[in-house]
């Protein structure tokens, strides 16, 4: 099919304000007046209203068949495009404000207080205002289906549309020993990816380690990702380790590039999963298609991607112990490891691939068109 694409996307210094592609027209719109505003201090909420703002524009000269938008961006836009175009709407929600705002907004004082009645309460209702607007709703797990639900959200018009992985991006490599050298780790090397947050569990990692390392010395660990968020504990995670005397054996990489990101999925020997929730996880299926033993937390929409035992490794949430165990079994046995990588290689080819969720997207797409 032959589908002609616009899309309104946040701008950002590295990139221009339009964009033509083979593939779509980008338009970036630009938050930073509302930004300063504190009372409406969020991207999100600020990115909806500009939108809109450029969205009724382009309604001047442009003709949509239907509008895409995730979580509370798309809020003021489906308003527009449903009420007063009578244009099809169809919203994908990953995690749900109302679960990873408690986590990850380090308030205190009176902010802690106004965030706890009125921000996160006035996100989660914009939220589900957008799903009750929506003529489809796609959520990327089961799991997150049967949460909306439950908050009142029709489930008929619920689809699950899992996260779709590049398979040819993310794809088996060996160059380890390049990589550990250059780097300066050992032999063994444990790896996370994601922002250095609560909810993606770093800390429940760096606690792991000194039991870890009773049994499997000689073992790095590799933290990548983010570490200059608002919400981020950075600080906490070295005092963590400080304390522990693990110093030696573990190395804060912050954020890395996509080739960067790449290798150090090619040098671990484990790549373990502790958050404290996910919607689906998009980290655990790009390791899984690099052919890599994965120990993830068994939270959210993770267990819909790992079968404990046969293609991963799933451990108890919140518990350093369970993910030390889970961790020491395949770094301790050659054959589990060898297993567990080939099987979920496989896993993510059959299950879990980008054209599979494209199909099921535009699929989609042609029944709430033809509706």
């Amino acid at each position: 099919m032959d589908h002609q694409v616009t899309v309104i996307s946040l701008y950002s210094p590295s990139s221009s304000p339009l964009e033509i592609t083979p593939y779509a027209k980008v338009f970036r719109v630009d938050t930073k007046t509302l930004d300063k505003i504190p009372i409406v201090r969020n991207t999100a909420f600020n990115f909806s209203l500009v939108s809109f703002v450029k969205l009724l524009r382009l309604f001047k000269s442009e003709k949509f068949d239907l509008i895409h938008g995730n979580k509370l961006e798309p809020l003021f836009s489906f308003a527009l495009a449903k009420y007063l175009k009578s244009i099809p709407c169809v919203l994908t929600m990953h995690t749900p404000y109302i679960i990873h705002g408690p986590m990850d907004t380090p308030s205190k004082g009176l902010r802690k207080i106004f965030d706890k009645y009125v921000t996160f309460p006035s996100y989660h209702l914009a939220e589900l205002s957008c799903a009750k607007m929506a003529s489809r709703v796609i959520t990327v797990s089961q799991s997150l289906a049967d949460t909306l639900a439950s908050w009142g959200v029709n489930r008929n018009k619920i689809k699950v549309i899992h996260n779709g992985i590049d398979t040819k991006k993310f794809a088996p490599v060996i160059n380890s020993e390049r990589v550990k050298q250059k780097l300066g780790l050992k032999r063994h090397v444990v790896l996370f990816v994601g922002r250095l947050e609560k909810r993606k569990g770093p800390d429940l990692l760096v606690r792991a380690i000194p039991e870890i390392k009773k049994v499997v010395k000689d073992v790095s660990f590799l933290f990548v990702g983010d570490d200059n968020t608002p919400c981020s504990i950075k600080n906490v995670l070295r005092e963590i380790v400080a304390k522990l005397g693990c110093e030696e054996d573990v190395l804060f990489y912050g954020k890395a590039s996509e080739s960067e990101l790449l290798s150090f999925y090619s040098c671990c020997d484990v790549f373990v999963v502790p958050s404290r929730y996910e919607s689906f996880g998009l980290i655990v299926g790009e390791a899984m298609s690099m052919a890599k033993p994965v120990v993830a937390a068994k939270v959210g929409g993770i267990p819909e991607i790992i079968a404990d035992g046969e293609d991963g490794l799933l451990f108890e949430p919140n518990n350093p112990q369970s993910l030390a165990s889970k961790t020491i079994a395949v770094l301790q046995d050659a054959e589990l490891a060898h297993r567990l990588s080939l099987n979920a290689r496989r896993k993510i080819e059959e299950n879990f691939n980008v054209q599979t969720m494209a199909k099921k997207t535009i699929a989609l797409y042609s029944e709430v068109c033809n509706a």
